[in-house]
């Protein structure tokens, strides 16, 4: 009876660290697709603004992820603009994919 009690309390263990990496995965899964999302949305205007700074979460299902993105001018170049896209998830959102990425500067911007 020992032997099996232990053998069931590593099947057990091994079936609730299976689902705990699979949640995981989904997790990162679904902040990966809002990150390319968020990057589309961003690139798909023809000119993003040389400085910027904006959080926000998004909306349900996808309740539990929250986004920040920020924008600084590139030094060597008058035209273009990188942004950072960052989202976080889980408790105290420890959790985070990023991705960085150029934009074309807002050529009004530019005059100033």
């Amino acid at each position: 009876m020992v032997i099996l009690g232990f053998g069931l309390t590593s099947i057990i263990r091994s079936f609730t660290t299976s689902l705990r990496a699979e949640q995981q995965s989904r997790n990162y899964l679904t902040a990966v697709t809002l990150l390319e999302n968020k990057l589309t949305e961003i690139l798909s205007n023809r000119y993003f603004r040389r400085e910027y700074s904006g959080d926000g979460h998004f909306q349900d299902p996808y309740g539990e992820f929250r986004y920040k993105v920020t924008a600084r001018k590139v030094d060597t170049s008058d035209i273009l603009t990188e942004v950072h896209v960052e989202i976080r998830w889980g408790k105290e959102n420890l959790s985070a994919v990023e991705a960085v990425t150029f934009a074309l500067s807002d050529p009004e911007e530019n005059r100033n």
